[in-house]
């Protein structure tokens, strides 16, 4: 007798069922794609930014005086949009976008896993961080203490979703590193994802996908507490001046208000800009470009470095410079060189050179 074999129907879930399944589905490509739009657009800024933080500064420094018209003429280095100028004229337009595509998977990468992972706790571990109290209702309508509870709480979920999140994006980052390492400084044709794996995989195995990633989260983690603490410091000054400067009630709501909402904006650019968290990226970002043999190369005579706390300590004289887009003082460390122009040598160049003359002069 022949056996009848019945189809298996499957059913297949209707777009109103997965929208229910998935309710953050919609919400999070609308911000991977209005993310990776902004950063396909300030990318060039990015780049430039990566090779500041490296140390690479091929082109002249500028004499000029930092109030323009009065006090001490210095030598400065090029600001952030006078070096992408230098780079594109130099390497034309497709250096300004090297590494953009290692640069999008990050932030895909990056944006997908840190939203899910919000997420996940939400669902999940409500209680991670503290109790979810009082998460409904605005700043202004909280007391200091209720404040305190809800940023503490914050606190701890987002420096660890961003933790998870760093971590699996890092691979892509260190690519992006690279790839601007191979073609700009190295002066190497630009390679694609899997040439550049193999070069790191061979250099330094798997781990070297990981490098710089510890600096990386410090600078977030850091980032994370800094406006936190900040912003309750503005929430406390704020109510103290204004429960016994303003007697209407509905105004002082009003000023709390308004005033939490702009810090909520500004705080953040402020932080950013601060002297303490930049070095730690500063360092990341060298890190990233040393897990490769070749890329030793651009370190200007510096080791290889086997662990990130030597690469900080190396380049904490550097740390005023490397990292910034503006106001660069060279802080006489430079030479002139045959076309009569002034350009930046590393002090870790300076340091060396002396350490060697007495090294010479003690043989002598």
């Amino acid at each position: 007798m022949s056996e009848v074999v019945k189809d298996e129907i499957v059913e297949v879930a209707t777009e109103d069922e997965i929208r229910e399944a998935f309710p953050e589905l919609k919400p999070l490509a609308r911000t991977v794609i209005a993310k990776v739009c902004v950063s396909t657009l300030s990318y060039p800024i990015s780049l430039v930014k990566t090779l500041i933080e490296l140390g690479y500064e091929p082109f002249p420094l500028r004499r000029w005086k930092f109030f323009i018209l009065f006090g001490h003429a210095n030598y400065y280095l090029p600001n952030g949009i006078k070096y992408m100028w230098n780079l594109y004229k130099k390497y034309g337009f497709k250096a300004l976008y090297t590494g953009l595509d290692a640069a999008i998977c990050s932030t895909v990468t990056y944006t997908i896993v840190y939203t899910v992972t919000i997420n996940y706790f939400d669902a999940n571990y409500p209680d991670l961080g503290g109790e979810p109290l009082n998460l409904e209702k605005d700043e202004h309508e909280l007391t200091t203490h209720q404040n305190a509870r809800v940023k503490i709480r914050d606190t701890i979920r987002d420096s660890i979703s961003r933790f998870i999140a760093t971590f699996v994006s890092r691979p892509f980052t260190v690519l992006t590193v690279q790839k601007i390492v191979g073609f700009v400084i190295l002066k190497q044709p630009s390679v694609g994802f899997f040439p550049t794996l193999y070069k790191i995989g061979d250099s330094d195995g798997p781990g070297g996908l990981f490098a710089g990633f510890i600096p990386q989260f410090l600078a977030d983690f850091l980032a994370i507490l800094s406006i936190q603490a900040f912003r309750f410091g503005i929430e406390l000054g704020l109510r103290y001046f204004v429960e016994r400067r303003v007697k209407d009630e509905d105004l002082k709501k009003d000023i709390i208000k308004k005033t939490l909402q702009v810090s909520k904006i500004l705080v953040p650019l402020t932080i950013g800009s601060l002297g303490f968290i930049y070095p730690f990226r500063v360092t990341s970002t060298v890190m990233a470009a040393n897990v490769n043999s070749q890329s030793s190369e651009i370190l200007q005579f510096m080791p290889r470095f086997s662990h990130w706390i030597n690469a900080y300590h190396i380049l904490k004289p550097e740390f005023a410079t490397r990292g910034r887009l503006y106001w660069r003082d060279a802080k006489d460390q430079f030479r002139i060189r045959a076309d009569q122009q002034a350009y930046k040598i590393s002090s870790f160049v300076n340091r060396l050179s002396d350490k060697y003359t007495r090294k010479f002069k003690a043989i002598d």
